[in-house]
Formats: structure tokens, C-alpha cells, sequence
């Protein structure tokens, strides 16, 4: 089959995440993160063979579950409360040209909660892609990287899980032949995953 539209994909430029109430299966307002770097992920894999006969003649291979690499240039406050509950703040009522912010990380209790993402990728011949993770975590607080005369960069494991035992289904690939925005709104993020949640 010739190469479609949005089959060769060349440069993420876009993500958007947002927090997941997992019982109630809702997004809250969706957060762009901003200086969004770069992202990878690959599946996991259960697998099993048996061996008769001096030989494999069966063989057991289900996707479980696929983690990832999260890469950014900005502490993105807003968003990180959304992934993961740190808790941040204006000190001083932000008045200009004092203003203060602070980030707390938090450790202990329930730990980092869930969050849905979706990324898009420039594709050739104006097309792009936008890759949806439903049901995700975060591995740890992303890490910091500061040298001299270098930005600081941030990198943190993700994880992405199904948010149904029935449906099955964690990621979703869409590509647009005419290059579309990724959805900021809450009703647009939410419907992005429609159908992959219980009823």
C-alpha cells in the first residue's frame, strides 16, 4: 500500500495534558506544556512460549502496558500540578516587580496521580498526527538538569495504562491530512477519548 498522509511524522511540536479523575472517568481543564522537548514510549510485553516435542510450538504475547520519556525546558507549574498534584502558589499576590512564586513537591500519601496527554507531531505534505494517552502517570517528579551556560532541562519516566479492563484500549493514533490544533478545551479533550472508557 503507497505511503498516506501523515505516515511520515518529522517533529512533535505540541502537548497538552490534562488531570484524570479516574472514578468519575472526567479531564479537568486541559494545561499546554510549554517548551515541550521531546517524546518516546514503546509498549510492554507479557510472553509466554511452550515447548513440545523438542521444540516452541506456541507462543503468548500481550501488550500490558507502555512507559516513556517526557522531555521539557520550562518547570511548567501549571501542568505539573495537573500530572501530579504538586501544589503551587502565588506568596506575595504576584504584585510586579516582587512578585513570588513557589513550587512544593509533595512526597508520601496517595502518590502521583493519573493524567491524560496528547502530543502532535508534524507529518510531510502539511499533515500532523495527534497521539492521545487516556489513562497516564508519571514515573517520578521530572529530574533537573542545570550546567553552565546551558538551559535547564527537565526528563521524567511515563507510564500509560488502559483505563478499561473491557475496551482495552490506551492510545490513540489520529492523523489529519490538513494539519489540526490539539484540543485545549475540556469537552474537546474529553471527547478526543470518547469510547475508551467504561460506561
Amino acid at each position: 500500500m503507497a505511503i498516506q498522509y501523515g505516515d511520515i511524522l518529522y517533529n512533535p511540536n505540541g502537548l497538552v495534558v490534562a488531570a484524570l479523575n479516574d472514578v468519575a472517568k472526567t479531564y479537568s481543564t486541559p494545561v499546554v506544556i510549554e517548551r515541550f522537548g521531546d517524546l518516546d514510549f514503546e509498549f510492554t510485553v507479557d510472553e509466554d512460549e511452550i515447548k513440545s516435542g523438542g521444540l516452541f510450538t506456541d507462543a503468548l504475547r500481550v501488550p500490558t502496558k507502555v512507559t516513556g520519556t517526557l522531555r521539557d525546558a520550562a518547570l511548567n507549574w501549571t501542568a505539573l500540578t495537573a500530572m501530579a498534584g504538586i501544589v503551587s502558589e502565588s506568596v506575595n499576590g504576584s504584585s510586579s516587580p516582587d512578585a513570588v512564586r513557589q513550587l512544593d513537591y509533595i512526597f508520601g500519601g496517595e502518590g502521583l496521580g493519573y493524567f491524560g496527554a496528547i502530543a502532535a507531531v508534524a507529518g510531510t505534505n502539511g499533515s500532523n498526527a495527534l497521539i492521545g494517552f487516556a489513562k497516564s502517570q508519571l514515573g517520578t517528579y521530572p529530574s533537573f538538569s542545570m550546567a553552565q551556560n546551558e538551559f535547564r532541562r527537565a526528563e521524567t519516566p511515563i507510564h500509560v495504562y488502559p483505563p478499561s479492563t473491557t475496551i482495552r484500549k490506551g492510545i490513540r493514533v489520529r492523523v489529519h491530512e490538513t494539519a489540526t490544533s490539539i484540543p485545549t478545551s475540556q469537552s474537546a479533550f474529553q471527547a478526543f477519548f470518547s469510547g475508551l472508557f467504561d460506561a
